[in-house]
């Protein structure tokens, strides 16, 4: 039907309007790979120095306050892992840190417990 020389007819609201296309140059070199790279690497850091104590639930404690705590009857259970001892008291835990070496059991006895 156009071959008679005439255009068709495009829908009202239309005519007379060209469309815009919005193009975005972006420079893609080795320096803005690395320089992203960097500034992804140090918000990742920072995200997680800033999120290490909620991540981190127990407390730590001396081995004093824990043979405290078990004279006093507030320890449920003790967890022993080389050096590391963690402690139940409810829904609490606490770590403390015992010598190289020593026995959990002589501790305890020689503290009277």
């Amino acid at each position: 039907m156009a071959s008679n020389g005439k255009k068709p007819n495009l829908p009202t609201g239309r005519q007379g309007k060209k469309s815009k296309i919005l193009k975005v140059k972006i420079k893609t070199s080795w320096k803005n790979f690395l320089l992203y790279g960097f500034l992804f690497l140090f918000m990742l850091f920072l995200f997680m120095g800033i999120n290490q104590d909620a991540i981190q639930r127990t407390k730590s404690v001396p081995i004093s306050q824990v043979i405290q705590d078990v004279k006093q009857g507030k320890v449920s259970e003790i967890i022993v892992l080389d050096n590391k001892l963690t402690v139940k008291e409810g829904e609490q835990e606490l770590d403390s840190f015992k010598e190289p070496g020593a026995n959990v059991y002589q501790i305890f006895k020689d503290a009277g417990v």
